[in-house]
């Protein structure tokens, strides 16, 4: 039996569906679009946190709107100091010139010079200089064209040629077809030509050759490096060359520096902010290099295919792979991100540009389109508070942040922001708290610091003073006869008066069975506490102290026990009350259970693989020798991480290094005592444990391998039992 719609609802369905494939073109010249897309930042730990739209589509302009005829894909889009737009139709060989308002005032498709009419061949890039200069990359033409603007022809820069000072540095049978073009105020250009790996071709004022700046990096594989050692020359040959990565885009910052973008998936330098003698010198001060989407780097990776210089040393860059939008300010920190593939107004289908006119974002579509983004109030409300900061406008700029909390209150930038403030105005417990909320560790240590000199000018002359009198007085109380009665019966009881636990226990002669249960209780906890005593002597005397372990039981498993759970208790309290400046982790996310089995299942493995190994190697220890060795081996941990935690909350960022170097020292002696303690339990040279405890490791290594295989072979046996009963069940 079939079922039809009623015709009225077909009928309206048909005029939505209709809207909707015509969203792209109606709505061009019609009021702001609502956001199609998902906008979101990332925090500290690089979660995906979900935020307010800062940027909605506000028009879509093609060539039927502008009035040019169909757009055949262009490739880039500039926006010159007077706002003028100008785009880069490629495909129809032409320039199309706007006014700040996207009303087309000019088309540009051939210029005289002199009785001489040129055309455009290809042209890709696109750059205006603060006099109104337009420098044309006519890419298939080999060259650079200057026109000004009124579109009137300047003069041509040709394919570079080389000097005595630049000789060899252009490759054989080079064909010159310059892509994306840069001028500085001093007239030097530089130019991404296809086909060239060393980097920008740099141009002098005059328009002659003068080298390359900015190289980007090899980037071969491990498994690359490798084969090219062992390989034959034959198989060489055969293998590609290991070529430097391409420019993708280059822009020029408010400061006359060149932000360039590289080709290819991206990672921690795909950004670049480049001085004159072609040195890096972008800040990546944020949580996370700028790398766009941080999701997943094997199956999210981004690709950046332009980038556009803002003010306040803001910069935004276009990613092709996914067409979102990226902004970071100067110190690398994202501000927003928005944008994504597709058919409707406001996402793409092949981003290829992106320039900024204000605190509007243009992005242009090779596909035909470009698409003018205005800021919503949240994201006005993040630009002024910037440039407010950037002004030195600090209390001002802390009032603003304020106002974006209230749109989005897990804004990390904001907090920092009004950390900031705070901080200038000499209110550093504010703007500790504000900076821990914002997760800005170094704002903090910075806020902490100062803090703690004020505490340290306003009172420490009274806790020294208090300090000294005590002393006095503890030092006095220690000559006086009283004191030394007092010690005097200490010792004598601890020596000769048995304890309230003696009391309990029966005579040694006497039966086991007729113990009542807190007499039992008493004997467990008195030699437990002896056991758990002896692991002082231990910890400087460990040869000595592991054998007697061994021979003369001084060490119990139930005191073993006790210890393996002190550094369960060691590790969670490390992990939940380090210092904020050195504590990373996510408190939000602590899991006491895995953090206590982070410890018990790594202990337990090293126990097991331990006694399988040794058995077949003449190992001397049984299994319950090894668990109370390897505990005792643990007490280092307990007796310098504990402190350690403390002290961390005492501590600025560039203090780290003690704080660093007593964890190294407590892992350092755990490790000293954990061989000891193999070596004496197991009667071996200290050769043979090494190369005992090596294998160990690997032992682990085997356990842990194969049972994540067994853990992944029942997953997907569940799954494909799952699977077969829906089939079963629903045929």
């Amino acid at each position: 039996m079939t079922h039809r719609l009623p015709a009225k609802l077909m009928f309206w369905l048909v005029v939505y569906c209709l809207c909707i494939l015509l969203s792209s073109t109606e709505v061009l010249a019609g009021a702001p679009i609502s956001a199609p897309y998902f906008s979101y930042t990332y925090d500290y730990w690089a979660n995906l946190v979900p935020a307010p739209p800062a940027y909605l589509p506000d028009k879509v302009y093609d060539g039927r709107v502008l009035g040019v005829g169909q757009l055949n894909t262009p490739s880039d889009i500039f926006v010159a100091p007077d706002r003028t737009v100008y785009l880069a139709d490629t495909g129809n060989n032409r320039i199309i010139c706007m006014d700040p308002d996207y009303k087309v005032t000019r088309v540009i498709t051939e210029f005289s010079d002199g009785s001489t009419v040129h055309k455009f061949s290809r042209p890709e890039g696109l750059f205006v200089t603060d006099e109104g200069e337009l420098y044309v990359a006519d890419t298939e033409n080999g060259r650079v064209v200057v026109l000004d603007r009124d579109g009137s022809f300047l003069r041509i820069i040709g394919p570079p040629v080389e000097t005595d000072d630049t000789e060899g540095l252009l490759p054989d049978n080079f064909v010159y077809r310059p892509r994306k073009i840069v001028v500085t105020p001093s007239r030097h250009m530089y130019v991404i030509a296809r086909d060239i790996y060393d980097g920008l071709l740099k141009f002098n004022a005059a328009g002659e050759f003068a080298g390359y700046i900015g190289a980007p990096r090899v980037s071969p594989s491990l498994w690359d490096i490798f084969w090219s050692k062992v390989a034959t020359q034959e198989q060489r040959e055969r293998r590609a060359l290991f070529l430097p990565i391409e420019f993708a885009n280059i822009d020029l910052d408010y400061k006359g520096l060149i932000m360039a973008v590289e080709q290819g998936p991206v990672d921690k330098e795909s950004i670049k902010r480049l001085n004159q003698s072609g040195l890096d010198v972008l800040i990546r001060a944020g949580f996370y290099p700028p790398m766009g989407d941080m999701l997943d780097t094997e199956t999210s990776q981004s690709v950046f295919i332009d980038i556009a210089a803002r003010e306040a040393g803001m910069y935004t860059v276009l990613d092709r792979q996914y067409g979102r939008v990226f902004t970071y300010d100067s110190l690398g920190n994202l501000l927003y991100a928005f944008g994504g593939l597709g058919d409707i107004a406001g996402l793409f289908r092949q981003p290829v540009a992106v320039d900024t006119s204000g605190p509007d974002i243009l992005v242009l579509d090779s596909a035909g389109a470009f698409t003018v983004f205005k800021p919503t109030e949240y994201g006005r409300l993040i630009y002024i508070a910037i440039m407010l900061y950037n002004e030195g406008r600090y209390d001002e700029s802390a009032q603003v942040w304020k106002q974006v909390l209230r749109f989005n209150a897990n804004y990390d930038m904001a907090y920092s922001g009004i950390g900031r403030a705070l901080l200038r105005q000499g209110d550093y417990v504010g703007a500790m708290t504000n900076y821990k909320l914002g997760q800005n560790r170094t704002g903090y240590s910075d806020a902490f610091s100062l803090y703690r000199e004020q505490l340290i000018q306003e009172k420490g002359g009274q806790f020294m003073t208090i300090l000294i009198v005590l002393l006095l007085v503890l030092y006095g109380f220690s000559r006086t006869k009283a004191f030394a009665s007092i010690k005097q019966l200490w010792v004598a009881r601890s020596s000769a008066a048995p304890s309230y636990a003696d009391h309990l226990l029966p005579d040694r002669e006497s039966s086991p069975s007729k113990r009542t249960p807190a007499q039992r209780f008493a004997q467990w906890a008195r030699e437990t506490g002896r056991a758990l005593v002896y692991s002082f002597h231990l910890l400087v005397h460990p040869g000595e102290g592991f054998w007697e372990l061994k021979y003369e039981k001084k060490g119990t498993l139930s005191a073993a026990f006790v210890i393996l759970l002190l550094v369960v208790f060691t590790v969670v309290f490390q992990r939940q009350y380090t210092g904020f400046i050195f504590n990373t982790s996510n408190l939000e996310r602590i899991n006491l259970l895995m953090e206590a089995l982070s410890v018990l299942v790594p202990f337990l493995l090293w126990c097991a693989v331990n006694w399988a190994l040794t058995t077949l190697m003449e190992g001397k220890g049984t299994f319950g020798e090894i668990v109370i060795a390897s505990a005792y081996a643990l007490v280092p941990l307990i007796l310098i991480f504990i402190p350690l935690t403390i002290i961390s909350n005492f501590l600025r960022l560039e203090e780290s290094a003690f704080w660093g170097l007593g964890i190294l020292f407590g892992l350092a002696w755990t490790a000293i005592m954990l061989f000891v303690g193999t070596m004496v339990t197991h009667e071996y040279s200290v050769i043979k444990t090494a190369g005992t405890s090596l294998m160990i490791i690997a032992g682990i290594a085997v356990v842990l391998f194969i049972g994540l295989l067994f853990s992944t072979v029942i997953n997907h046996m569940i799954v494909f039992i799952i699977g077969l009963y829906s089939e079963l069940m629903f045929r």
